[in-house]
């Protein structure tokens, strides 16, 4: 439900930017134990970030699946991309990809470190693929938890 609800608030705002913004469901159920609002954190700064470095028209796709036994949840743009040098960093604590002295895109350096911090409390990772000019994967992983359906 977080997934739907989170791609039902940003689908309005990408239209508005000619944009499309695509979700991708294998099944119909996830389940992971943690707190509705961090986790909305996390989506939120990943979506964000997308939408931020994806130029005029961000085409963002998310995908919710299960891999290996763990749920996945991965959001891909086609913005402008991370240098490799850079990938290592930008989970850091204040650190912005460097853009000679002007910052196009404002920023504290914190959005990403919050991704990794919160999902460190879960035991999840967060993984990053990217190619300059062609754009970002970024894939969230989790343990998959035994719920009750309620």
């Amino acid at each position: 439900s977080l997934t739907r609800d989170v791609f039902e608030n940003y689908q309005a705002a990408i239209s508005s930017l000619n944009g499309h913004l695509t979700l991708d469901f294998q099944e119909n159920t996830f389940c992971v134990l943690g707190n509705y609002k961090q986790f909305e954190i996390v989506w939120n700064n990943l979506i964000d970030n997308a939408i931020k470095y994806s130029g005029q028209e961000p085409e963002i796709e998310l995908r919710l699946y299960k891999h290996k036994g763990n749920i996945c949840f991965s959001i891909a743009d086609k913005g402008i991309g991370i240098r490799k040098d850079e990938l290592q960093n930008i989970f850091k604590q204040y650190y912005r990809i460097e853009a000679g002295d002007v910052h196009n895109v404002k920023g504290f350096g914190l959005g990403l470190f919050y991704v990794k911090q919160i999902l460190e409390l879960y035991h999840g990772q967060v993984t990053v693929e990217s190619v300059p000019g062609k754009g970002s994967r970024f894939v969230v992983e989790f343990k998959e938890n035994e719920c009750d359906e309620q």
